[in-house]
């Protein structure tokens, strides 16, 4: 089991109990001490990647916790980064970017410079089978194919707060800020982007604190 705080990561035998290792973030030259603990930990299977308060992304050996790689990040993440297959999908809030990098050595496959009116992220982006898909609160979505190719942007009327995958994989929900006169929640298609269909709250459910896509509902 993969635990972890602000100080370290721990990696415990279920069976027993016993600790097979621990790791604390590693000092970096010029860095202030008071930066040094971990704010994001990320796995898949027997991949294990954390980052640095000091914005810096390590792959950490499973079996001993040893470093595997160490790269510097340009800014702060708005949230912990993903992992699929041989790629590592990391979205920022601090600047306004959305990066892909590859898992073996944590180099930028490519990154994209947020644009718009409002470019900032509104949730962290996600991969789907084929690819990946971010959405900035200014309503702009955009699907990635697995090879960078940009295969749809739809731009909604209002800000977005928040970007939800459908259980079936087959939809997006994207939740709008209330308002009177827009829609809350979207369905857009997620082999297109085309807006399936639209759902106006009344103003006494306006504070929707999450959505949670079951099955067709």
């Amino acid at each position: 089991a993969l635990l972890w705080n602000k100080s370290s990561i721990f990696l415990l035998d279920l069976e027993s109990g016993r600790l097979l290792w621990r790791k604390s973030p590693p000092i970096v030259d010029g860095v202030d001490v008071s930066m040094k603990s971990w704010i994001h930990c990320a796995s898949a299977g027997s991949t294990i990647v954390a980052i640095t308060e000091s914005h810096r992304m390590l792959r950490l050996n499973p079996q001993s916790g040893e470093v595997l790689w160490a790269v510097d990040l340009p800014g702060l993440l708005i949230d912990t980064p993903t992992i699929q297959a041989d790629q590592i999908l990391c979205g920022y809030s601090i600047p306004d970017r959305v990066e892909v990098r590859e898992l073996k050595s944590g180099d930028l496959i490519k990154g994209w410079d947020l644009e718009g009116e409002v470019p900032g992220l509104a949730n962290a982006p996600f991969f789907t089978k084929d690819g990946w898909i971010y959405a900035t609160e200014g309503g702009s979505v955009t699907k990635h194919a697995s090879d960078t190719t940009i295969l749809w942007t739809q731009q909604l009327p209002s800000g977005l707060s928040n970007l939800y995958l459908a259980a079936d994989s087959t939809q997006l929900i994207a939740q709008h800020y209330w308002t009177e006169s827009d829609p809350t929640l979207w369905g857009l298609s997620l082999e297109n982007g085309k807006r399936l269909w639209q759902k106006k709250l009344p103003q006494d459910s306006r504070r929707v604190i999450s959505v949670k896509p079951m099955g067709s509902e």
